[in-house]
């Protein structure tokens, strides 16, 4: 080894630790090794609290230097990201980071103290009035450094009070023709992010700082990518929230005239991110188009030449192909075009020729999803009876794909084409069901199951499968819970288990759905469970009705009188976990009953007394303890007050405020003093050390597997 060799070595190993180790200082390598030798998640939070208190010590000393604060700041933006527990209010630095941005001696001090501000101010806070002048200052400094360190704050931080004091200097020509391309295009983005905020759909016309004129100029004159970029997205965002109105068809035309101008001067490429921008803005241009207009034949010569060189679908090509496709009921030659491509992506050119009976080789998921997309766009006559066989047969099979995804997209895809299609598809899982054969295996299965564990999956993966098809080509509330009643009675044929999987999946889409369409889903689902036998109905959907008889069904008396008959009935004939979930929901479908005209809601709470008591009297000792727990409630007129304590007409939150208020109102009758003239009720048992033991801990907030989870193992305890 040469001794130039080991004098590098030497010196290399001879460095102290915080250089080598990426710290900032020595301050923050020191705080870096004690969160690397701790244990356990509470010992890194000590850590990180202890660092905090230290911080406040050091920003507290009076005349405290700009490195150090520089130090500190950048310390806790560390601690910010890693802690655990986010109790510690960190606002104490923004004062001094403030200043740091302002006053610090170097430009990298200064952009650790807009980053902190940037990373940790919130929007619309009263500190951003300290920030203005140190914004405006630096909008007029000389140096490039000094104006991106303003704009960037701009672009993270926009406000209403920012806006007038920065608009003026954002639109002077010493911005927006600067001769550092970042400095134009991050004047740009701050205009858009003060101006056009992504929260807002519609903006008054002119309303835009920058006429759309003088936009267009700025167009005529660029020529750098990243730059052109921001003024594409920028004139879309403005023609889309109306903050400018074209007025008529000539208007369009020169948009499009100019915009196809820059690009093609730009040499702009399919494969490139600016290509799409310029795709969308077109798009948008020409949603208010008059056929036959000189603007389509423009658009439609650039976009016939950017397919044209398509090649690989890699990358940008990818995204460029599926917004063309988007084009077509505007630019019919798109499908034309598209369609080849869309072929090559399902069936790739095999190096071995595959057997006329064996499945078709399956292009790779990115692929296959992005060539179901692009078909879904493209109108059905375009491509049904123009792909090959080979092509039909890939998409076919996406049916079976072990992927999700493909599966989904796959099902859309077919029932735009017909709706008939997917009601097969889904009539084929039923049957399968009813017979425990033709069953889809999970794509990840354990080894070494047995052929009974087996069947199991395959039924329950099956089912899934159903229920993809029901939530992609079901609109209906109605219609949607027919077929899932459908499914679940075809999975639980022979068993009366809760399938937890098809309970969070319907309770999903019930959960993101429309407030008609899941009224409309639990009046059908009722409507369905009336009509079969108590005995045979499906656990699964049983849960799946106590949540929804909580949180969708509709105020309509009769609807909840039906709930009600219906979960009484069903009380007898399952087990502890249901009967849990019976009994809250009973209590929920009550409180609305309760104020009903007439003597609808006596009559209800007389019938859930009588099924509370029957179920107690067979029931388990902690389903005795519940139905107790219900009957008080409803003899002592306690039901408007559980709605009131429930944080929400969850199911969970109705159980934890019901436990609450029982618990609430005996502790008041036992701590109630006693008088002669008011003797012991005979309902109200003295209490035990047996009943006060759930009492001293807080009421869980309970998850969806708590809703049914057996309570055997309590009961066998209790005995």
């Amino acid at each position: 080894m040469s001794s130039r060799s080991i004098s590098n070595t030497s010196t290399i190993t001879s460095l102290p630790p915080y250089l080598t180790s990426g710290a900032s200082s020595r301050a923050h390598h020191a705080l870096l090794v004690k969160l690397h030798s701790a244990k356990s998640n509470y010992e890194e939070d000590e850590v990180i609290r202890g660092e905090i208190v230290r911080a406040k010590e050091v920003l507290g000393v009076r005349g405290q230097s700009t490195t150090k604060i520089a130090e500190t700041v950048l310390i806790l933006l560390h601690c910010a990201m890693l802690r655990h527990d986010s109790h510690e209010d960190l606002d104490f630095a923004l004062v001094h980071a403030i200043h740091l941005a302002e006053g610090g001696k170097s430009i990298a001090e200064r952009r650790i103290g807009y980053l902190y501000l940037v990373e940790r101010l919130p929007l619309e806070h009263e500190l951003q009035l300290l920030l203005i002048n140190t914004i405006r200052k630096d909008l007029a400094s000389s140096a490039p450094s000094h104006i991106l360190l303003a704009l960037h704050a701009i672009v993270q931080l926009p406000s209403h009070d920012l806006g007038p004091a920065v608009t003026p200097l954002l639109t002077a020509k010493a911005l927006l023709r600067h001769k550092v391309p970042a400095v134009r295009q991050r004047t740009l983005e701050a205009l858009s992010a003060l101006q056009i905020s992504q929260s807002i759909s519609t903006l008054d016309d002119g309303s835009f700082p920058l006429s759309m004129s003088k936009i267009i100029k700025m167009l005529n004159h660029e020529r750098d990518h990243a730059v052109l970029a921001v003024i594409f997205k920028l004139i879309r965002r403005v023609l889309e929230t109306g903050a400018h109105r074209i007025e008529n068809d000539e208007e369009r035309e020169y948009i499009v005239e100019k915009v196809l101008e820059a690009a093609g001067l730009g040499g702009i490429l399919p494969d490139s991110e600016i290509a799409l921008d310029v795709l969308r803005l077109l798009q948008t241009l020409l949603k208010t188009h008059r056929k036959g207009t000189s603007a389509i034949e423009r658009v439609e010569e650039w976009v016939t030449t950017r397919l044209y060189g398509l090649t690989s679908c890699r990358g940008w090509e990818r995204a460029f192909l599926l917004d063309a496709c988007r084009l077509s009921d505007i630019i019919q030659s798109v499908s034309t075009l598209c369609i080849p491509l869309i072929s090559r992506l399902l069936h790739p050119e095999s190096t071995s020729p595959s057997s006329s009976t064996s499945p078709p080789t399956l292009p790779s998921p990115n692929h296959h999803i992005l060539a179901l997309k692009c078909l879904t766009l493209l109108p059905v006559t375009s491509w049904d009876g123009q792909l090959g066989e080979s092509e039909m047969s890939v998409i076919m099979e996406g049916v079976n794909s072990a992927d999700d995804t493909v599966r989904r997209t796959t099902v859309r895809l077919l029932h735009g084409q017909s709706p008939d299609l997917t009601n097969m598809i889904l009539e084929g899982y039923v049957d399968s069901l009813r017979s425990s054969t033709n069953l889809s295996l999970p794509f990840r299965l354990p080894t070494h199951v047995s052929n009974e564990e087996k069947i199991r999956l395959g039924r329950q993966e099956t089912a899934m499968r159903g229920l993809e098809v029901v939530d992609v080509n079901t609109h209906g509330g109605k219609e949607s819970a027919e077929r899932v009643v459908k499914i679940m009675n075809a999975l639980e044929i022979n068993e009366r288990l809760v399938w937890e999987d098809g309970v969070r999946i319907v309770l999903d889409r019930l959960r993101n759905a429309t407030t008609p369409f899941s009224g409309y889903f639990t009046t059908s689902l009722f409507d369905s469970l009336t009509h079969h036998s108590i005995q045979n109905t499906s656990h699964t959907l049983l849960v799946i009705s106590t949540t929804a008889a909580c949180e969708y069904i509709t105020p309509i008396q009769t609807d909840r009188k039906l709930a009600v008959d219906f979960f009484v009935s069903a009380l007898a004939h399952t087990g502890p976990p249901v009967q849990e979930l019976i009994l809250v929901a009973l209590v929920s479908l009550l409180s609305g009953l309760t104020s009903a005209a007439g003597g609808d809601g006596d009559m209800a709470k007389e019938r859930v007394l009588e099924g509370a008591r029957r179920t107690h009297k067979s029931g388990t000792k902690y389903i005795q303890k519940r139905c107790t727990e219900v009957i008080e409630i409803i003899e002592k007129d306690l039901l408007g007050k559980i709605i009131d304590k429930a944080r929400s007409r969850s199911l969970p939150d109705i159980l934890a405020a019901l436990i609450q208020v029982h618990a609430e109102h005996k502790r008041r009758s036992t701590s109630a003093p006693r008088t002669p003239t008011s003797p012991p009720s005979a309902r109200s048992p003295s209490r035990s050390q047996h009943e006060l033991r759930y009492e001293a801990y807080e009421t869980p907030r309970l998850d969806k597997r708590d809703r049914y989870r057996d309570r055997r193992e309590s009961d066998s305890d209790d005995g």
